[in-house]
């Protein structure tokens, strides 16, 4: 429940990070847009290994 929260603030901020790129000049969009990529890809590997942690638990839980 912690993370799933966790991930929908971060999805959050990607959004306000988005919608503020779109109201900037040009050379300013190409700063923040490699700062929006930068925490898109951060995003997805914490999602990633997130998941693989929930499956490693189940496989111990499944073990027992």
């Amino acid at each position: 429940m912690k993370a799933n929260l966790a991930a929908k603030r971060s999805d959050m901020s990607l959004i306000f990070t988005f919608s503020s790129l779109t109201s900037m000049k040009p050379s300013g969009i190409e700063k923040r847009m490699t700062v929006f990529e930068r925490r898109l890809e951060a995003l997805k590997r914490n999602r990633r290994s997130f998941v693989l942690r929930v499956d490693i638990a189940q496989e111990l839980v499944t073990k027992e």
